[in-house]
């Protein structure tokens, strides 16, 4: 008799435990959920991140509390959150080189892009802007990006371009443009995108594409823009044409994208129920006005969002190889 009840116990509990993770997630959310970001208050990484959770908060009833851990280009908090137990209540607000480029980059890197993440979705796709001085005399000449691919050739190697750091976005989008174009020119690397245009406006640099930020110094003269990077024209730009208007290679079709990223293992149901608020968090007027400043808002599904990261950290890990990059 003893046999038998201890036997259906066991049986009670083997079930009650198969089913946990399913409860779990059909709860979820039961308790406060942390948004790791690895970049400074203020930065558009952060921006994206706190509109995502006063949505979530607001649909969900829950506190979405997000941490700033900036540092090594957001790999202190990709590895904190690929580290975390995947549960949905520690997640990523992450961007492109975070997860596509470092991994390539730096030897020290302690998580897998691909592996040690669950994908939700992005949430805005940003591009880059091709700028020149006006001022500068080199390049005051310069209408349009096909004028500036010919002033370099016509002047190999005498061109200098700026990026935001070696192994940045900015940095892979030149090395991209440079190799696609044949163009013969030297790399500058900044401690990041504001001391870049400093750079590019003081007539250090001659040219750079830059993150959105540049668009500013666009639109009151002080730097002129030649494109945009990707195939829609950026509406704070209107006048701009786009890299596939100009008929560069779909390679030059870069976005950098921001978004929302869980530990690998995270059950499906928790990455598809934050999928799905997410994308309503983005339909909604007030959220959907104040990530347009940042870029494009283009979410995706989960399985396209993974589908998104493999292929560019392909090409990517490509790019840095032939650039020969490997940094600490």
């Amino acid at each position: 008799m003893r046999r038998g009840m201890l036997y259906v116990a066991l049986v009670i509990a083997a079930a009650v435990s198969i089913h946990l993770p399913a409860a779990e997630a059909q709860d979820y959310p039961n308790r406060p959920v942390k948004l790791l970001v690895g970049a400074a208050p203020g930065s558009t990484t952060d921006i994206v991140g706190r509109v995502v959770a006063e949505g979530l908060r607001a649909r969900l009833g829950q506190a979405f509390v997000v941490e700033n851990k900036a540092g090594a280009n957001g790999m202190l908090a990709a590895e904190t959150v690929a580290r975390a137990a995947p549960d949905g209540y520690t997640i990523l607000v992450g961007f492109a080189s975070q997860i596509s480029v470092n991994p390539h980059v730096y030897a020290s890197i302690r998580y897998d892009g691909e592996k040690d993440f669950a994908p939700v979705t992005p949430v805005v796709a940003a591009p880059f802007v091709l700028l020149v001085n006006p001022a500068n005399p080199k390049t005051a000449s310069v209408k349009s990006l096909h004028g500036l691919v010919a002033l370099v050739k016509a002047k190999p190697g005498a061109l200098t371009y700026g990026s935001a750091g070696i192994g940045s976005m900015v940095h892979l989008v030149s090395a991209q443009f440079s190799s696609a174009m044949d163009l013969q020119t030297v790399h500058v690397p900044y401690r990041g995108a504001a001391p870049m245009e400093t750079g590019l406006m003081g007539g250090e640099v001659d040219y750079a594409f830059d993150n959105l930020s540049g668009v500013a110094f666009a639109r009151d003269g002080r730097l002129r823009a030649l494109a945009v990077t990707g195939t829609a024209r950026w509406p704070d730009l209107p006048e701009v044409p786009t890299t596939s208007e100009l008929g560069l290679p779909a390679t030059l079709n870069i976005l950098s994208w921001f978004g929302i990223l869980a530990p690998a293992g995270t059950p499906e149901r928790i990455v598809q129920l934050l999928n799905r608020e997410i994308v309503a968090v983005t339909a909604e007027p007030g959220a959907r006005e104040r990530l347009a400043k940042f870029g494009l808002v283009a979410t995706m599904s989960p399985q396209a969002f993974a589908a998104r990261i493999k292929a560019e950290t392909q090409q990517y890990g490509e790019l840095v190889k032939r650039l020969s990059i490997k940094l600490e």
